[in-house]
């Protein structure tokens, strides 16, 4: 996909989402993300520490229609710079949500979380290293909210945190998350 078009449409939607905004709900949101690293090591007499750029995370969301259509961009900052995520949300009817373009499907309980929600400044190591995580394609998820929710998606598959398909291996998405006690 080519970016300034891509770039043009975000900006687009951002606009929109302005135009049709109803406060205080469907205001556009721009936020942010820093962490940084520690290194400490101490190898004979001498001290070693260091100290390193993460994440630096910009990220634009918002509703271009009230209930019905809404966006979510994400850019990386920290070495090269790129765009990670960029999805519509689509609301088709109560309780029920379609997410179309590129973003983390909910494959581990940690996948779909931001960086800035999890316990350490790394995922865990399965999740890492059997995760699905950034996909093009497509997950529609429905079910009571507080209760249970039904996520099945289709996505690109292989290799993993790519913009493109080049291969005829799909990945399909079929979970469940059930909370039997409300706020579980």
């Amino acid at each position: 996909m080519n970016l300034q078009k891509l770039l043009v449409g975000m900006v687009t939607l951002l606009a929109a989402s302005v135009a049709f905004a109803e406060p205080p709900m469907d205001i556009p949101r721009i936020s942010g993300n820093l962490q940084f690293l520690t290194y400490y090591t101490q190898d004979t007499s001498e001290v070693q520490f260091q100290m390193g750029l993460r994440r630096a995370r910009l990220i634009f969301s918002g509703v271009v229609i009230p209930r019905k259509v809404g966006y979510f961009v994400q850019w990386e900052g920290a070495g090269t710079a790129k765009l990670l995520d960029a999805k519509l949300v689509f609301w088709p009817f109560r309780n029920a949500q379609l997410v179309i373009g590129r973003f983390m499907p909910k494959f581990t309980y940690y996948m779909p979380h931001s960086s800035k929600s999890l316990d350490f400044v790394e995922y865990p190591l399965l999740s890492q290293y059997y995760g699905m995580w950034r996909q093009l394609g497509f997950q529609f998820s429905f079910g009571k909210h507080g209760f249970y929710r039904i996520h099945t998606g289709l996505f690109t598959g292989y290799p993993k945190n790519n913009w493109s398909d080049l291969n005829s291996a799909k990945s399909l998405l079929l979970s469940m998350c059930a909370h039997p006690i409300v706020g579980l």
